[in-house]
């Protein structure tokens, strides 16, 4: 309750309806696979609103009200029979990967999230690009060389990858000879076995030897 105090002449203020009442949460209870959520484009870290385990929901998150606010999604996909890899997917259609919904004021808005399967469609690529895992089990360190750019993982806060490390790679489809390894200044092409990394397609190859 709000009352005015002795001789201050001031009043103390009142709380806004709906304060602290308002909130969102994100639905991925029928999902496959764990979902992002983002608050704002692009897809950044700091837009993250929630990250949602398969067949969860997240908490309640406090949240503005909104005539209308559109939230953003990815998927991570994990890959079977490669351990700790996943592919973070975004439907090429804007239907399937954003939605935007009305937030009333002192009200918990229920945000579904699309099914995972809804959005693939079984006559096309997850993505134009190519997945690399590159796990690291010799006792020398490497970067991964693209014609003359060093490529960053996607894993790893460094471009360096040390013994017994494993990097994630997502790379422009195209010959092999493009991509070596670069060790102590010294670039090592990848096995000729393969010719091109297609799209679309994930490969895990193993680093091995001494310094």
């Amino acid at each position: 309750m709000s009352c005015e105090e002795p001789n201050s002449g001031k009043v103390k203020k009142k709380p806004v309806p709906g304060d602290g009442n308002t909130a969102v949460y994100f639905d991925n209870t029928d999902g496959i696979a764990e979902a992002i959520v983002y608050r704002n484009y692009p897809r950044e870290e700091y837009n993250i609103a929630a990250k949602v385990p398969a067949g969860k929901a997240s908490p309640e998150i406090p949240w503005s009200p909104s005539e209308m606010y559109s939230f953003y999604f990815s998927y991570n996909i994990n890959i079977k029979d490669i351990t700790g890899f996943s592919i973070n997917y975004v439907p090429a259609q804007l239907e399937l990967n954003q939605v935007a919904v009305r937030i009333d004021r002192n009200k918990t808005t229920r945000v579904a999230i699309p099914r995972l399967e809804e959005t693939i469609s079984p006559d096309s690529l997850l993505s134009g690009k190519s997945y690399l895992l590159i796990q690291n089990h010799s006792s020398f360190s490497f970067s991964l060389v693209g014609g003359i750019i060093v490529v960053p993982p996607d894993n790893l806060s460094s471009t360096t990858v040390n013994a017994r490390e494993s990097a994630q790679y997502t790379i422009d489809a195209g010959p092999v000879a493009n991509y070596k390894l670069n060790v102590s200044g010294t670039h090592i092409p990848f096995s000729t076995v393969l010719d091109r990394f297609e799209p679309g397609f994930v490969y895990s190859l193993t680093v091995e030897g001494a310094s």
